[in-house]
Order: structure tokens, then sequence, then C-alpha cells
């Protein structure tokens, strides 16, 4: 569908890294409050995480594109406890520690906001941007990659506190997130309702 709003999580593992944690689309998994917290920047009810029909026509007409930065981890081996433990923990800087080898989706989305004159980028990830020349191999240098080229075109862009409301701190976590997306920069939509 058309979009002209593009969402960047970091990386979904496949079903084998996350036993009982499974997901059949972005951000589904039930840790994840992506589903009950976007809509309601709409003025929406939040959406059913297992839901993917109504999420997928939400993001359709609210004009809005979902993807991952990491598109693959070559070195990961599922015999390995140590790798399976890495990816199945969600956290990325696990990743960016334990493995050396990826394929980063890093120029495909800078090609698709290009070719499709996105207005606004937001990253899942609030990451660290104190850190001075993070090396190729992370999730910090691919996101900056992505920024400098929105910085370059003045396309919208900004880091969002994590859906999995970790480190949100005390509150509850839907409210507490939405209120946090908002203060981060989450756009305000509802003007277009």
């Amino acid at each position: 569908w058309e979009t002209s709003i593009l969402i960047l999580g970091t990386f979904n593992p496949e079903d084998t890294y996350a036993t009982g944690n499974q997901a059949d689309f972005f951000y589904q998994r039930p840790r994840n409050y992506f589903w009950p917290v976007l809509p309601t920047l709409y003025n929406h009810n939040g959406i059913e995480r297992g839901d993917m029909l109504a999420q997928q026509n939400f993001l359709r007409e609210k004009g809005i594109g979902l993807t991952d930065i990491l598109r693959t981890i070559v070195d990961a081996d599922q015999e390995n406890v140590d790798h399976v433990n890495a990816i199945s923990s969600f956290k990325d800087d696990q990743i960016d520690k334990q493995f050396n080898e990826f394929l980063w989706n890093t120029d495909a989305i800078i090609k698709y906001i290009q070719e499709n004159k996105i207005e606004e980028v937001y990253f899942t990830r609030l990451g660290n941007i104190q850190e001075v020349n993070p090396n190729l191999n992370t999730f910090e240098y691919q996101i900056r990659q992505v920024e400098n080229y929105c910085t370059d075109q003045s396309v919208y862009h900004t880091r969002l506190h994590s859906p999995t409301g970790m480190g949100l701190g005390e509150g509850e976590r839907i409210p507490t997130l939405r209120q946090r997306w908002i203060e981060n920069g989450f756009l305000d939509h509802t003007q277009n309702e």
C-alpha cells in the first residue's frame, strides 16, 4: 500500500529462537505494547496483538509501513545455547555483542524512503545517541545511516521508546508508553482524523 510514514524496528527472530513468544506480524509478541498504543495516536482504539487483519487495515488506512533494520544474523547457530539465549532475549545490545555477521536492511530502507517520498520515519529504539563512532555492525551505526539520509533530505525522523515497555519506570504501560512516544516526538496525527 502507499505509505508516507515508516516505522523501523530492529529485528524479529525466527520462531525457533523465540519458543513460546512467536509473532505472525510486526510487534505481535505478548510483551509488546505497539498495537495497544499506536492507534491511540490517531484517535483510534488499540488493536489486539493477534489481529493481523485489523493491524494491516489500520496501516493501509494511515499510510504506515513497517520493517526491521536487521534482516539476518548470518553467524547465528540454533545449536549454540549462547546464540539462542541472546536472540530470544530480544535485547538489541545482546545481538550487537554476541554476533559478527549481519545482513542489514539499511540500504533498502533508504531506497524505500527515497522512492516513496516518505515524510516521517520513526525508530522503535532509543539507542545511544551519545556513542562516538559506533561499530559498523551495530544497530546504532545502522540507525545513524538512515537518520543521516533523512536529515540530508529533510525527512522528519525521531527515536521512540521501545514498544516492549522496558525501562519505562513506574505506571501503567500503555498510557505511559503513549506519553513517552509523544515526548519523543511522534507527530500529532489526531488532527487528521
